[in-house]
């Protein structure tokens, strides 16, 4: 069995949001910092006009008035900057639902900090594209679950999204940001073709794909009959590509690349829209919220948890069943999502 390489993700990723416009003087290194952290997704809303049937954040509630506020959002940044995040990935939901968006990328690009984005595309026309640009976007992930434009809609439950994505992509290209696509793959669209076609659809946009394979968290929590087999994984990964395919880290781009959980390497945390503080999108298990306490009193108790000494091999910890006996699925009952830890 192929041993794990527990390496840091931050540095290469970092340098991927930055592109052309490198600010390594205002970089904090890793003996610099307060914390582990180096990469954070900072979640902003969970409105979206779609309703996907895998999405992972739909077991949250979706209420505009307990989203945090510009200015709380700032002060986080600000907060992440402190703790020695040196870029952030804005999310939902989908992002572009908020206004103030462009405001919270320039405030982030003040501290020399990369800036990342991942939509549905619905709302990302030429002008916003440029919109984005000029404010310091650096990548853009763009969300496509099918080739076929009319399995993509349906999946989505929104018609016409398929091309408004893909002109999404195109625009993100004219205003000079760097843009992937954004997929997951399942044991039907590995066996039908699907994937291989998604695959083919990223060359033609000349936008990598980024892939996650099923995770069990929102409406996927207790769905474990949809988790990859070891030979479907495989096989999987046998189809990934460098510039081309990989699973969820540029660094993991062929068979033989190993899958790195960034949150358990201390390289990744998550914020959500109403300021609760986990380790990952994925891991529905909160230790604390940044609107009553400080980051660091928060990553401290979260990184000295007793779930950061579970032991992951090419997997995401969100499958593995020390993770869910303890954390999700307690005494065989699904949680409460997410679970307070704090």
């Amino acid at each position: 069995m192929r041993k794990c390489i527990v390496k840091s993700l931050a540095g290469k990723i970092l340098a991927k949001l930055r592109g052309a416009n490198p600010a390594p003087d205002r970089e904090i290194t890793p003996d610099q910092r307060k914390t582990g952290c180096l990469l954070a997704t900072l979640g902003i809303t969970f409105r979206c006009m779609c309703k996907c049937a895998h999405c992972g954040s739909a077991a949250y509630r979706a209420n505009a008035q307990d989203e945090l506020s510009l200015d709380e959002i700032k002060r986080i940044i600000a907060e992440l900057r402190q703790n020695g995040a040196n870029s952030i990935n804005f999310f939902g939901g989908e992002p572009l639902i908020r206004k103030d968006l462009l405001e919270m990328v320039r405030y982030t690009k003040n501290f020399g900090m990369g800036t990342a984005i991942d939509t549905n595309g619905y709302l990302l026309d030429r002008e916003m594209a440029f919109k984005l640009a000029e404010a310091g976007m650096d990548m853009v992930h763009v969300s496509i679950d099918s080739a076929d434009p009319a399995k993509h809609d349906e999946m989505r439950g929104v018609s016409g999204l398929h091309e408004r994505a893909v002109n999404a992509i195109k625009f993100c290209h004219e205003a000079g940001m760097t843009v992937r696509i954004g997929a997951y793959v399942d044991r039907e669209r590995l066996e039908n073709g699907e994937f291989a076609r998604l695959i083919e659809l990223a060359r033609e946009l000349n936008a990598p794909l980024r892939i996650l394979t099923p995770v069990l968290t929102g409406r996927w929590q207790d769905a474990d009959d949809m988790k990859l087999t070891p030979e479907e994984k495989q096989k999987f990964r046998s189809m990934l590509e460098p510039g081309v395919a990989y699973w969820e880290q540029e660094l993991c781009n062929s068979s033989d690349a190993d899958f790195v959980c960034a949150c358990l390497v201390k390289d990744y945390i998550y914020i959500t829209a109403y300021g609760e503080v986990a380790p990952c999108v994925y891991i529905p298990v909160t230790f604390g919220n940044v609107c009553k306490e400080s980051l660091d009193v928060i990553l401290k108790r979260m990184w000295d948890s007793d779930l950061f000494k579970i032991k992951v091999c090419n997997e995401c910890l969100s499958n593995t069943r020390a993770f869910r006996e303890k954390y999700v699925n307690y005494k065989g009952k699904p949680g409460t999502y997410p679970q307070w830890m704090g």
